[in-house]
């Protein structure tokens, strides 16, 4: 309650990707949510992704965030899967 943003650091493994994809999937809802263009940001030699979602959107839930690294053509290889659990 009274929370607008959730900000997630998601670590990087040691590929490099121009950009990166992250789409979040729930398990119990059809509802995705997708953002794609993402570039990482280095801290103390680690590479990560900072995604800022709609806390409205995060109910009751077990959660996946895929990332996924962008290719030449537009297409993406899945590079991690993160998981976390919303209990409030």
């Amino acid at each position: 309650r009274g929370i607008d943003t959730v900000l997630l650091r998601l670590q990087l493994s040691a590929v490099n990707y121009p950009a990166y994809r992250v789409v979040l999937l729930a398990s119990e809802s059809p509802y995705n949510w997708t953002r794609e263009n993402l570039k990482p940001e280095t801290v103390a030699g680690e590479k990560f992704l900072s995604i800022d979602l709609p806390a409205q959107s995060l109910k009751r839930d077990d959660y996946q965030i895929k990332v996924s690294g962008s290719l030449e053509g537009g297409n993406y290889e899945e590079v991690g899967r993160y998981r976390f659990r919303v209990v409030e």
